[in-house]
This record gives structure tokens, C-alpha cells and sequence, in this order.
């Protein structure tokens, strides 16, 4: 074994490729069919979009886990601990396990020269096939088409959202990026789009390999009622039920019922293989976590986290904090790596903020402090920036200038909100939070 510890595979990974990121499946399909390309699990269900990705996965893992199916969950990027990526049975995976996983990719690719991330989907991979899994939800971690991801092949896929991200990779418009997320579509197989207004690009991919395309509101659809429950409705005759009287999901904010609605639609196109009861799908609801998700923690000053990190998701931010007011002021802690669309995160949450906190991460595909500071004095909100040297000073400064009733957001790169949450300690962080009733 080339390491004995996981740091050190890791660090090493991110300099063994000459590029941070280079799409493309022939490495990794490669090395895959090196390894034997043994069975990942029974069934296989892609996740791919802009954002929502991660929570759908946590919805449906939870419905199937409380169903007692044996389920395992790809997810990608980590907060805190890089076994964050890979859940079996909802349990973490142990370093240990990793380490063998990146051993045996290191002894099976020869000189293939794989980059960070085809290393670790390539080990979640290895070890899943060693647990004989029913299902195996994976997370699609950029685009689609040809994310490492995609060199399997799945029953169902999902697609979450369409909207302008990563676009020196995937594209400049929805069209381009709707064509990417398309890859993920298996000849005759379901997929399942929670946006409402899918590109013209999707739909031709799904008509081209004869795919059963459902779409959120014209297939399937909610019905919020004034007892701060929910329906789901099924408008497809490939839908078995319709689902009454839900409860309002765990994970907060209006985005969350439209992942929690395409997650149901998942479930119910399986239903022939993994029946789930209304039961399993309430609890799942319910009992799905993803930190850093519009994560909120009340107390006298309450902190608000969320991985907001492009236009599409600050837009969802803005309407979320509108939906849970401050009494108080709210102030933004905020960063962002340098291919993000600055302005776009701006405009959508300048109203949304009384003071902003600035930083630079440290990080060499870090947005530089000026281009953020110029963001947010382009759009008039003058005397309203502070820029601070790091996340520690921003947070220190942050939390000095908040009174009782004041809301503090921390929201931007999944390293942004890692790292304050580890620098935050204030006493209410260790009370428990309350499922969120409703909108």
C-alpha cells in the first residue's frame, strides 16, 4: 500500500493529475474495467443538476432505509470529513476502508493518471460492490455526460435543477447544461426532472434514447394545505398512487419540497421492485439530514448556513430568509471561488442583508478579495462591505457586531461554511433544532 493513513492518499491524489478537473470517462471506465467492473448494487439511481442533488439523495436514501432496503449513498463535495462522501446503511464508512478502496485503484490503473475526484468515485465504487446493495443513489458531481459518475449505468435518473454553473465546463446557457445533464439517460429508462421548465436540449436526449421523461407540475405535482401538510400528485399514468397528508420535510426552505416531491416520483417509479409504504416516505422526510443545507440554529442570535454558490441557489436563499424573517438585522459572511458568477450571487441576495463580511479563501482557485468587494459596490450597496483578511476575522467580526435578535448567514463555497461552522462556538449550537412546520 502506497499510504497507510487517508490524508495522505488524498494529498496526494490532488497532485497526481496535472488538471484539478478534466471531464471525461475513458480514464475512469478504464481503470473501472481494470478493477473487473464488479456489481455496484442491484439498482442504480443517478443524481444529477445545479443544485438539490445532495438533499435528494438524502430523501430518498431515508424513504428506502426506513423501508429496510439495503441502501448506499454517494455524495460529493464533503463539509468536514472526507468519509462524509460515502454512506452505507446511513452509517459513514471508515477510513480504513478507503485507504484498501485506493490501494487496489492505484495497483489496477497502471499508468493511467486519474485526478482527485475519478479516485474517489472509483473507490466509493470498489466499495460498494463489496456490500451487496439493493440500491445505490450516486450524486453526478459536474455535469453528467461525462462526469466519472456516468460510467454506470442507471435504472432511474434524476435530474434536480438546470440553471448556470461551472460554465467553462458545461456550457454559457440551459440549453448546453440541459444537454450535459441529459447524459445520465439510459436507453428506455425513467428519468425524473424536478424542473418545472426543462431545456429543449433534455427533452430531445430523452425522446432520442426513448426515455420516459416526468416532469415536476406537468407529470407530477404538490398540493400545500393549510394544516401544514402536503399532498403529492401524480399526473403521469406511470405513476401507481397518489400520496396524502405529508409532512413539511426536515431540510427547510421552499426548493426542499420540489426535491422531496422528485424524490417521491423516484420511489413511486420503482415501486415494482422497492414497494415503500406512506409511512417509509413520511419518516424519510423526516429524518433526512444534509448539513449546510439552509441549516438553522436558534438561539438569541440566530446562525443561518447554507452552500448557496451560484445565482440559481442564492435566488433560493433570498426566498427562504424572506419566509423566516429576523426581528433583528442580518449580516452575510460570504466567499466564493473564482469561476463562480459573483454578480449573479449578488443581485439575487442584495436586499437580503443589512452588512456583509468578505474574505478570501485560502485556496488558489479562490475569488480574489477585490473582485468581491467590486461585486457588491456595483450594485449600490456602498458602506455595506467589510473586508476582512480571513474566515477567522470575518467571523470574530461578524459575531461582535450582533445583538439579541440578530441573524448571522454564512453562506457561499461548501469551504466557506465549513470552516465557520468550525470556528463559531456560541452555547445555543448544541441545542436541538425543531422540524420545520411549514413555509
Amino acid at each position: 500500500m502506497r499510504f497507510d493513513n487517508l490524508q495522505e492518499w488524498l494529498e496526494w491524489q490532488a497532485s497526481l493529475h496535472p488538471k484539478t478537473i478534466e471531464l471525461g470517462l475513458a480514464r475512469s471506465l478504464k481503470v473501472w474495467q481494470s478493477l473487473g467492473a464488479p456489481r455496484i448494487a442491484n439498482t442504480l439511481v443517478s443524481v444529477a443538476g445545479t443544485n438539490g442533488k445532495g438533499s435528494s439523495i438524502a430523501f430518498l436514501e431515508n424513504i428506502y432505509l426506513s423501508a429496510g432496503y439495503k441502501v448506499g449513498a454517494y455524495t460529493s463535495p464533503h463539509l468536514f470529513d472526507y468519509t462524509e462522501r460515502l454512506r452505507i446503511g446511513g452509517e459513514q464508512i471508515d477510513e480504513h476502508r478507503f485507504c484498501k478502496a485506493f490501494a487496489a485503484i492505484d495497483s489496477a490503473r497502471g499508468d493511467t493518471s486519474l485526478t482527485y475526484f475519478e479516485f474517489g468515485t472509483l473507490a466509493v465504487f470498489l466499495i460498494m460492490s463489496e456490500y451487496h446493495l439493493e440500491l445505490a443513489l450516486l450524486e453526478v458531481g459536474l455535469g453528467g455526460r461525462l462526469d466519472a459518475v456516468n460510467i454506470v449505468d442507471a435504472e432511474v435518473a434524476l435530474v434536480t435543477s438546470i440553471a448556470l454553473d461551472h460554465t467553462d465546463w458545461l456550457g454559457d446557457t440551459r440549453e448546453a447544461i440541459g444537454f450535459e445533464k441529459a447524459g445520465i439517460f439510459r436507453q428506455d429508462k425513467a428519468v425524473i426532472c424536478a424542473d418545472p421548465n426543462p431545456p429543449a436540449s433534455l427533452i430531445q436526449e430523452a425522446n432520442n434514447k426513448s426515455c420516459a421523461l416526468l416532469v415536476y407540475t406537468t407529470d407530477f405535482s404538490i398540493v400545500e394545505k393549510e394544516d401544514n401538510s402536503w399532498d403529492w400528485c401524480a399526473q403521469s399514468k406511470r405513476f401507481n398512487r397518489d400520496i396524502f397528508s405529508l409532512p413539511y420535510p426536515f431540510l427547510r426552505g421552499k426548493s426542499q419540497l420540489r426535491n422531496a416531491a422528485a424524490s417521491i416520483a423516484v420511489v413511486n417509479v420503482l415501486s415494482h421492485k422497492y414497494p415503500c409504504s406512506s409511512v417509509n416516505i413520511r419518516d424519510g422526510l423526516l429524518s433526512a439530514r444534509m448539513p449546510g443545507r439552509f441549516q438553522m440554529e436558534q438561539g438569541d442570535i440566530s446562525l443561518i448556513y447554507d452552500v448557496a454558490h451560484n445565482p440559481e441557489s442564492a435566488n433560493t436563499l433570498a426566498e427562504n430568509l424572506k419566509a423566516y424573517p429576523a426581528s433583528g438585522k442580518s449580516v452575510a459572511i460570504f466567499s466564493a471561488l473564482n469561476d463562480k458568477d459573483i454578480e449573479g450571487i449578488v443581485v439575487a441576495l442584495a436586499e437580503s442583508f443589512d452588512r456583509w463580511y468578505l474574505f478570501e479563501i485560502d485556496d488558489k482557485r479562490a475569488m480574489p478579495l477585490p473582485k468581491l468587494v467590486d461585486a457588491l459596490r456595483a450594485q449600490k450597496l456602498h458602506g455595506l462591505d467589510s473586508a476582512c483578511v480571513d474566515i477567522e476575522s470575518a467571523c470574530v467580526q461578524a459575531m461582535q457586531s450582533l445583538v439579541c435578535g440578530d441573524r448571522l448567514v454564512v453562506f457561499g463555497s461548501f469551504m466557506v461554511v465549513a470552516a465557520a461552522m468550525k470556528i463559531i462556538r456560541v452555547e445555543h449550537l448544541d441545542k436541538p433544532d425543531e422540524p420545520n412546520a411549514g413555509i
